[in-house]
């Protein structure tokens, strides 16, 4: 077994309901981070992704993908490396973060 799908070995699986995201994404960027630097810059959504290693960038998406129910990873099946995984996962999945940004824009026009 890959160093990789070890270090994701004990994530548990997202939620069909997209229920536990925030732990899920947490534990998946720190389990990449814990691979070392780079794997580190492709599940870390700031860093730039223009360089990365296709090779580790093709193993992370691959232990990401088993962790995801088939009827949610259908949809992303044409996506091709992992940030852009990630990133339509966040979209989709990452609800706190549009009421939070909703909040703030009611708070701009409230002051």
């Amino acid at each position: 077994m890959s160093k990789v799908r070890k270090a994701f070995e004990g994530i548990a699986k997202l939620e069909s309901n997209g229920s536990n995201w925030a732990i899920f994404i947490h534990r998946v960027t720190s389990a990449g981070a814990a691979l070392g630097k780079k794997y580190a810059r492709i599940v870390n959504e700031d860093a730039d992704h223009t360089d990365i290693d296709a090779d580790a960038d093709k193993e992370l998406q691959h232990a990401i993908s088993l962790l995801i129910p088939d009827t949610i990873y259908y949809h992303y099946l044409t996506i091709e490396s992992t940030p852009k995984f990630l990133e339509q996962l966040q979209a989709d999945f990452n609800v706190s973060n549009i009421i939070t940004e909703a909040r703030s824009i009611s708070k701009l026009f409230t002051l």
